[in-house]
């Protein structure tokens, strides 16, 4: 390599010299020790406990970390032809390291209780892959591990940002060309999707197939009527009304879909404020 260099200073004008050479040793270094770091909150943290903020900013940074270019010479042109095998490389790396941290369908449920955030990023890095990372029975069994989870503010939180990730884009446009137009009442963007942390994603393509949500509200609707403790079931009653609210303002699951089941659900319910107005916007619908 040494001598590679050496020939490269006498056969290459500066400017081109250094964007053929490999990037700075210390970045490379760096970049190197973060991934080890990330890798270790892996093992020894993420699906054990909540994780401190920074820890948290760390394997975000590091799942969604991509090669900056310069704009400031004429060097940037020849940088922006690279730019698509950077972000592969980056891709790649992402999902290397989802591979080695230790995630299965069967320890899933652990970190989304912990860290719902991180359990989002990991996710989303698997059902983006290709083979040979991952085949689509694969997963499938993050997404069936997922639904059958116990219901929790988490759970739902994870499944929401899931549903919500390739919707933005489409819903953005579809605001831009009738900005006044609401589904009965529905109104905007309010405290559901806050609560739930709907993503800010422009992103397009399927995420999570409306299969594994219908599921997923299924699944809720049963938990709700399961609990005998009045206290905790009305707390997560209202969850679940709020979460249905949030999916039919995104347009990830349509009236019709669900009607009949969630019209149960509410009427069974109806004592709770939540309920009552998921009925009324499935009935106006």
């Amino acid at each position: 390599a040494d001598y590679l260099h050496a020939q490269l200073v006498w056969l290459t004008p500066t400017n081109l010299r250094l964007l053929l050479l490999p990037d700075d040793e210390e970045d490379d270094l760096e970049a190197t020790e973060r991934f080890r770091q990330v890798l270790k909150l892996f093992q020894t943290k993420a699906f054990a406990q909540p994780l401190a903020p920074s820890e948290q900013r760390t394997i975000l940074q590091v799942l969604s970390d991509k090669k900056s270019s310069t704009n400031e010479d004429p060097a940037s042109s020849v940088n922006a032809a690279m730019s698509q095998t950077y972000d592969d490389d980056d891709e790649t790396s992402a999902i290397r390291l989802v591979q080695e941290s230790g995630l299965t369908p069967q320890n899933l449920p652990r970190l989304v209780e912990h860290n719902p955030i991180v359990a989002t990023e990991c996710l989303l890095r698997i059902l983006a892959s290709t083979p040979p990372f991952r085949s689509e029975d694969e997963k499938n069994e993050y997404l069936s591990s997922l639904v059958g989870m116990d219901m929790s503010l988490h759970t739902m939180e994870v499944v929401n940002r899931l549903a919500t990730h390739n919707t933005n884009a489409a819903s953005s446009s579809r605001a831009a060309a009738a900005p006044n137009k609401k589904q009965p009442g529905l109104g905007s963007r309010s405290a559901a999707d806050n609560i739930l942390g709907g993503t800010d994603e422009d992103e397009t393509g399927t995420v999570l197939h409306p299969e594994y949500v219908l599921l997923f509200i299924s699944s809720c609707i049963a938990s709700c009527e399961n609990i005998q403790d009045r206290h905790q079931q009305n707390r997560l009653v209202r969850l679940v009304c709020i979460f249905v609210q949030s999916l039919l303002r995104n347009g990830i699951v349509q009236v019709e879909d669900i009607q009949f089941e969630v019209q149960a659900f509410c009427v069974k319910f109806s004592r709770i404020r939540e309920a009552s107005a998921l009925f009324q916007i499935t009935q106006r619908a």
